[in-house]
């Protein structure tokens, strides 16, 4: 068909156009009833609509509070090549965007208009420009431009024009909604504002207060989870979780968060955690990995409630230190990291009053006798009156009572129930699992130091014996038959009898290996037989009854072995907050000691218990001025007196220390210490003291081979003459036995830059001392380590040993 006749133009082509911007237009309406945010829908809307305008593209305009214009969302903008136009013909464009938008009237825009004037506004493209208006019930709120070609005539283009109308009103139905939902929300956050704020100021009580943070600020915030920690002292307490009417303070989370409260505090600054501790500080970043660690929470807020300045105050003086944060708030996310600037707002409402309302109440709690003003304040009859001489009567009886009982104190008496038992006894202990299957005694038999007392029965041992047992006959088997075909393989090539001797040397290192690991089978199996620790009878009822054919894992205990012809001690059941006025009055003198220098001796000194006491005794303290008062009246046996004055005055004076070395060495290197330890092992079994002697004889046999004192003192005179830098406390066992440790120090500090010194004067620091009971000692030697500090004259002191530091 030549250019020149008409073309008809297919009806079930223009029918399918019709249909599928009908389909776009339902899809507009669709999303304008949605519930999505003004981004989402442009990013939607706009596409539709130049699909169904067939046009080159498009653009929608927003404008900001300032009434500036915006591009929100564009379609092919870089293909009408309005960017590449001149800065001049760009700002006609401007122009006319707002031209349109003071005039409030959709229009059509020809190409290429509005060059009569540099001030006047135009179209600079070559494409017909279609501009709606977006508008709401109150304001016109932006615009929607579209690049049409400009081939269509005057009729078409009025139909663009309406088109493009219609669903700009579509749009503008979808914005009316968005903002009466936003209005909505804003006044439920306004309502849930006001709620808060009447209830955090209604208490003046702190922990009232806190409960009130953790669940209405979680409602207003809308977070997982809401954390109230408050300052008492210079700790920081959880006193409210959202969501928990009570909580196990003793817990890892609650103790951890405490710690985190704690440093975060005194850091001072806001801490948000969303995955990445990279530019926190390193105890922040410790403290916040460990409760992460054990919370799970993908975000963490840890925010310091700072106490308020009062408007009309002066600045604070920088010299004098600020006051602690009066609380911690903790928010936190379960399962999402994304922190929405919304939230960010209402965190930062809610720290703010929560800070206020939180230092009013502590304020008016730490005022001097608050409990009974309020007691006063809510029983107005005893201030009446008529009731005024009995109530300055009753107070003046009730003052003279305190006065005679703080003068006149009662004997204070710690009542407690106990058990008579034997000194000398052991667990016996099951050193493999399995099941019991023979019980070789019962209940009051006397037995000997490794007699079997229990058979123990375990398939999978005996399985696995079977079944390295069978390879080692089949490894053996191989082995012959290979063994007999290497020399009978005279006709054989070389490479077959390299082959066959290979497979033979193979075969060989698996036999050797098979019958390692039956002998540790083998061993297993007779640990299967569990032999008693001492001498002595079995105390434990019902032994066959409870034990007989029960699995049992390794480390349970099976039953116990006592000597019941040695000393005897009552055992005594003290509540944890009794335990610190026993120590205390052992200490003080006031309780005869003899009968509890058993209990004190038995005790490690690790201290552990300090951390989780419910009442903060501090027992390393009582037990050290225990130990002295013991020493001090004598009450401790004469060997273990004897035994704790040699180690003092060992560890003391660095010459004895270094004679001891030298002997230790010796022993070690002639096998005598070995025999040594064996010697007070068997004498261990005849009385209470030996046996803690032959104890202390297997821990020293366990530490590595001593070093010759003279090494790491030569290396001190050689690394000794430069400018002042770091001193190495080299101690006194830690040099005996770990010197490598002292060496590798100084290695690594020389080689970082410091001029390394060994302090010459020092020796041990007195902690050994104090543990054993001298606290005089100790001090003495504290003081001659100090002066050898001030005589070394350098900048740092590195310690090495964990008992030292």
């Amino acid at each position: 068909m030549s250019y020149g006749q008409s073309q008809s133009v297919d009806p079930t082509l223009i029918e399918q156009t019709k249909q599928q911007i009908r389909s776009l237009v339902a899809e507009i309406a669709q999303l304008a009833k949605a519930e999505i945010s003004p981004e989402q829908f442009y990013s939607e809307f706009l596409p539709r609509v130049v699909t169904a305008l067939a046009a080159v593209g498009g653009a929608v305009w927003t404008t900001n509070e300032e009434g500036r214009l915006a591009l929100q969302y564009q379609v092919n903008l870089p293909e009408t090549r309005l960017a590449e136009k001149s800065e001049q013909e760009q700002r006609r464009h401007t122009r006319l965007l707002y031209k349109v938008l003071a005039d409030g009237q959709a229009t059509l825009v020809p190409p290429q208009s509005g060059f009569g004037d540099e001030s006047e506004a135009g179209n600079p493209t070559e494409y017909l420009l279609v501009i709606g208006l977006l508008k709401t019930d109150l304001e016109t709120v932006g615009l929607v431009e579209i690049f049409q070609r400009s081939e269509a005539g005057l009729a078409t283009q009025k139909g663009y024009l309406r088109f493009l109308v219609q669903m700009c009103e579509l749009a503008c139905e979808f914005l009316k909604s968005h903002q009466l939902r936003h209005l909505s929300h804003r006044q439920t956050l306004w309502s849930r504002l006001e709620d808060f704020l009447r209830a955090v100021y209604r208490s003046l009580d702190p922990r009232d207060t806190a409960y009130t943070i953790a669940n209405e600020g979680r409602r207003l915030i809308e977070c997982d989870r809401l954390t109230v920690a408050v300052r008492k002292g210079s700790r920081y307490r959880v006193e409210a979780i959202s969501g928990q009417d009570i909580f196990d303070r003793r817990s890892n989370a609650v103790r951890l968060l405490e710690n985190l409260a704690a440093v975060v505090a005194a850091a001072g600054d806001d801490v948000w955690y969303t995955g990445d501790t990279q530019d926190m500080a390193p105890q922040v970043e410790a403290a916040l990995q460990d409760y992460v660690d054990e919370a799970h929470s993908k975000t963490v807020a840890v925010l310091p409630l700072k106490r308020p300045r009062p408007s009309d105050q002066e600045e604070p003086d920088k010299s004098i230190p600020p006051e602690p944060p009066v609380g911690v708030l903790v928010v936190e996310q379960i399962e999402d990291r994304r922190v929405p600037p919304s939230m960010l707002q209402r965190v930062e409402v809610v720290c703010r009053h929560s800070a206020a309302a939180l230092g009013n109440a502590l304020e008016h709690h730490s005022l001097f006798l608050m409990p009974v003003w309020k007691l006063l304040g809510k029983s107005r009859v005893v201030v009446q009156a008529r009731n005024l001489p009995w109530t300055v009567s009753i107070s003046a009886l009730l003052l003279v009572a305190v006065l005679f009982l703080s003068l006149f104190p009662k004997e204070f008496r710690v009542e407690s129930q106990g058990t008579l038992e034997p000194v000398v006894a052991r667990d016996v202990f099951a050193t493999v699992k399995g099941v019991v299957e023979q019980i070789k005694v019962k209940h009051g038999d006397m037995v000997a130091r490794g007699d079997v007392l229990v058979q123990l029965r375990d398939p999978e041992l005996e399985m696995a014996l079977i079944e390295k047992e069978g390879l080692r006959a089949e490894t053996l088997k191989r082995i012959e038959w290979l063994e007999h075909v290497l020399v009978d393989s005279g006709d054989r090539s070389s490479e077959d009898r390299d082959r066959i001797a290979g497979e033979l040397a193979e075969n060989r290192a698996r036999l050797t290996s098979l019958e390692a690991e039956i002998g540790v089978l083998s061993n297993k199996k007779s640990e299967l037989l569990v032999r008693s620790p001492i001498d002595g009878q079995v105390v434990t009822w019902d032994v066959e009854k409870r034990l007989i054919n029960r699995p049992v894992q390794r480390g349970q205990v099976l039953m116990r072995i006592a000597d019941l012809e040695e000393q005897w001690q009552l055992e005594l059941h003290m509540p944890e907050n009794r335990i610190g006025h026993v120590v205390r009055a052992a200490a003080e003198g006031r309780l005869p000691l003899g009968q509890a220098v058993p209990h004190l001796e038995r005790c490690l000194g690790c201290r552990a218990c300090e951390a989780v006491c419910p009442v903060g005794v501090p027992y390393g303290q009582l037990l050290e001025g225990a130990r002295a008062a013991a020493r001090r009246l004598a009450v401790t046996a004469l060997p273990e007196r004897l035994l704790r004055a040699a180690m003092g005055r060992a560890v003391a004076s660095p010459g004895r220390l270094r004679a001891l070395a030298w002997a230790w060495w010796v022993a070690q290197r002639t096998g005598l210490a070995p025999r040594l330890a064996g010697w007070v092992g068997v004498a261990a079994s005849r009385s209470l003291w030996r046996q803690r002697a032959a104890a202390v004889a297997e821990t020293v046999l366990a530490l590595p081979a001593a070093r010759l004192p003279w090494q790491l003192w030569a290396q001190a005179r050689s690394r000794g003459n430069g400018a002042a830098g770091v001193a190495l406390f080299a101690g006194c066992v830690q040099e005996l036995f770990f010197s490598p440790v002292n060496r590798a120090a100084a290695r690594v500090l020389a080689a970082l830059g410091y001029p390394v010194r060994i302090l010459v004067g020092g020796g041990c620091c007195g902690a050994v001392h104090a543990h054993l009971g001298m606290p005089e000692v100790a001090a003495r030697l504290a003081r001659r380590n100090i002066e050898a500090f001030e005589r070394a004259g350098v900048d740092y002191v590195v310690v090495n040993a964990a008992g030292c530091g």
